[in-house]
């Protein structure tokens, strides 16, 4: 019984230390800038930012996921100045889109979109596009 009972144990929490590895870190929100984030016609769940490399290289995309009902994201960003001042970022070389997508890839990555005097948010995941 005794036995049974640790095998019981060890597979939740094996199972339990699974799960906690794909758990987001934290919540980025950042506004939905239309001169930085384009969007293409045939495909409105698809952004692209004008600072990735595109052409023969990998380019950052975001796919829009979900609308989110709740107006109480605290702290919205430019996603332009957090490209631009990070690791990732040089400005010769442009964007590493790999190491830009890997990094947003342990967030919860959402878009502020302005409407009127409101915010419409939705959740986007950040992916790479190999021509």
């Amino acid at each position: 019984m005794k036995k049974y009972f640790n095998s019981i144990i060890l597979f939740f929490g094996f199972n339990l230390m699974l799960n906690a590895q794909n758990i987001k870190k934290d919540t980025l929100c950042f506004l939905l800038d239309k001169k930085y984030i384009v969007n293409i016609d045939t495909n409105p769940n698809e952004f692209y930012i004008k600072d990735s490399k595109g052409g023969n290289n990998e380019t950052l995309m975001f796919i829009k996921k979900e609308k989110l009902n709740k107006n109480n994201v605290q702290k919205i960003q430019s996603l332009k100045k957090f490209i631009r001042s990070s690791d990732f970022y040089d400005k010769k070389l442009k964007l590493n889109d790999t190491k830009a997508a890997a990094f947003l890839g342990n967030y919860v990555v959402i878009f502020a979109k302005k409407n009127n005097s409101l915010y419409e948010y939705f959740i986007v995941s950040p992916a790479i596009v190999i021509p």
